[in-house]
């Protein structure tokens, strides 16, 4: 039947590639000079599930391998003239089968048959011919199985077991009694499968049985031959599709990759390392209640899973080897309820805050995280400008310039350490009258004539949380002392500005220009529409805290920019890695 004509080449261009039964195929001849020395007349292996333009890609790249080889083996038997050939790349070696792996591998190239043969009825195919190259002139599968089965050929099964076993890097067992035991094994596999193809012909109905599960020591050697983009459906992990997500075009920042590889992490613990492909609802459910069992609120345990159908939904997108995320209507009760609800900063306690001998009197603590300078200059620059603490941490001295009689302050992140939230917040603001009345200019100046690059040199840099985490870290503790609940943060400053502008009709345009939010309207607000910072005098003039009076103490007596060691930012940002 199907297999009379399942034997076709594909162009001449992927020389090395065959179709046979629905799979692609690397085959290659051995040169006859070298037979001897590699010990067999033909390599052959099947390439797993991969589509026509994988398939010829793999194919050309085995090609190259062996093709090394011969020239390799060929220098090395003197055959071949100077100069040495290349090393050439190892090509995958194969190690004998069980017979439970052999089991398994003929269960599923019996269930291929039986799938194809379905999917052959429902598209109405017609057959022409007998014969079959894979078991020689006028030889068929239906003749060559019962001979097996039979006990009297076992032979004629050999070439089928040995390209579908070399697909997962196995080959049949050299003892010549366990190499029979395997084959019969095979044949019996594929006998049924016969059975189930002629109760179709007969008009009976014959299920095609689900894909079986694979020994984790196949699995683990079939997934070895793969690279994350290569792999086929059947092999993709959650694990792949993290290595994909975190090296796309538009890379996730060091701190959120962190977070996904923490909940992959857990996601292995729970569940093992499951196939995307049979990934369950039921193992979502397992996951949920691990998560809520380890004490995780429902809104935590929600953003886990979440993550989790993040890095799917990718797959989906992306290289689309899955089609259903079967965890994305799993919910979790009480994940809706609001966390600590961000409010802005009322005047006494901005007051009690900006009351500290650290802005009174420029008294700098000298803790690390606290960044000396910064620790004075970036709380009143949250005040009157609502950018967010990362924003203001990374500023070069370059960021604070004049544009014509204008001071301004350019939030970008043009360095490789820099890293701003999205488009909308690249912008460059007016500096707030206070800010120049308090010395920011002259602090800038000083920074820039010492040779720093860093407006902040001495704010540490971390590689998941950029410029601006340590020093939020202590900000946490400042506030606090001063007593501002959990409500207010640093990034209350934002709350803050927005909520005052909009209290005094400021045009919501001119708002999200300042703060760096993304505008709301069409494309005449989002794509045409290019405001300066001259634009926006009057939205920097509007930012007024009542009864906040701040003395100006810079520079204090005695003050000196921090120290270059050897002519390097004493706290130079690490360089990350593709960052």
């Amino acid at each position: 039947m199907w297999d009379n004509l399942s034997v076709s080449k594909l162009p001449k261009r992927t020389p090395y590639l065959v179709l046979k039964g629905g799979r692609s195929y690397f085959r290659i001849r051995i040169p006859d000079d070298l037979r001897e020395a590699i010990g067999k007349k033909e390599h052959s292996e099947a390439l797993g599930d991969l589509n026509k333009a994988q398939a010829e890609v793999q194919s050309a790249h085995l090609g190259a391998q062996w093709q090394a080889r011969f020239l390799a083996e060929r220098h090395r038997l003197g055959l071949a003239p100077s100069p040495p050939a290349p090393a050439p790349t190892v090509v995958q070696q194969v190690r004998p089968a069980t017979l439970d792996e052999v089991r398994a591998v003929a269960a599923l190239a019996a269930q291929r048959l039986l799938h194809l043969d379905e999917e052959n009825r429902i598209e109405g195919w017609s057959w022409p011919g007998s014969d079959s190259a894979e078991f020689g002139p006028g030889r068929s599968l239906e003749e060559v199985v019962p001979e097996a089965v039979s006990g009297r050929n076992l032979r004629g099964l050999k070439d089928r077991a040995e390209d579908w076993l070399a697909a997962h890097g196995l080959d049949l067992p050299s003892d010549e009694g366990e190499q029979r035991r395997a084959l019969y094994a095979w044949s019996q596999a594929t006998a049924k499968a016969l059975v189930g193809r002629k109760q179709r012909d007969r008009g009976e109905v014959f299920d095609t049985p689900p894909e079986p599960d694979m020994p984790e020591s196949i699995s683990a050697s079939e997934a070895a031959r793969f690279g994350p983009a290569d792999k086929p459906a059947h092999l993709l992990t959650l694990r792949d599709v993290l290595e994909l997500w975190r090296n796309k075009g538009k890379r996730p920042t060091l701190k959120t990759i962190d977070t996904a590889e923490r909940i992959v992490a857990q996601y292995e613990e729970v569940l093992g390392n499951p196939p995307l492909l049979k990934l369950t609802r039921q193992q979502g459910l397992k996951f949920r209640d691990w998560l809520l069992d380890q004490g995780q609120s429902p809104r935590t345990a929600a953003d886990r899973l979440g993550y989790v159908s993040r890095l799917i939904r990718f797959e989906m997108q992306e290289q689309q080897r899955i089609t259903v995320n079967p965890w994305a209507t799993i919910k979790i009760e009480g994940s809706r309820e609001r966390v600590t609800v961000r409010k802005p900063i009322k005047a006494d306690k901005l007051a009690a805050l900006f009351a500290a001998p650290l802005f009174q009197a420029y008294d700098l603590p000298t803790v690390r995280t606290a960044g000396r300078d910064a620790s004075y200059w970036i709380p009143i620059l949250g005040a009157y400008t609502g950018a967010r603490v990362t924003e203001l941490a990374q500023l070069l001295t370059t960021d604070i310039r004049q544009d014509g009689c204008l001071w301004c302050i350019s939030i970008i992140d043009e360095q490789a350490w820099q890293s701003v939230k999205n488009t909308s917040s690249k912008r460059v603001i007016p500096m707030h009258p206070e800010l120049i009345r308090l010395g920011l200019p002259e602090y800038a100046a000083s920074l820039r004539l010492a040779g720093h690059e860093r407006l902040f040199p001495m704010a540490p840099v971390s590689d998941l949380n950029n410029a601006g985490g340590p020093f939020a870290t202590w900000f946490s503790k400042l506030k606090a002392r001063h007593g501002w609940g959990p409500e207010n943060t640093f990034h209350s400053f934002r709350h803050t500005i927005e909520t005052m502008l909009k209290r005094k009709q400021v045009y919501p345009f001119n708002i999200n220009a300042y703060t760096g939010h993304k505008q709301k309207g069409g494309d005449a607000d989002t794509t045409y529409s290019h405001p300066e910072p001259a634009d926006l005098v009057d939205v920097a003039e509007a930012v007024k805290h009542e009864g906040l009076v701040l003395p100006r103490v810079f520079p204090p007596a005695g003050w000196v920019p921090p120290p270059l060691v050897d002519g390097i930012l004493t706290t130079k940002p690490r360089e990350r890695d593709a960052a």
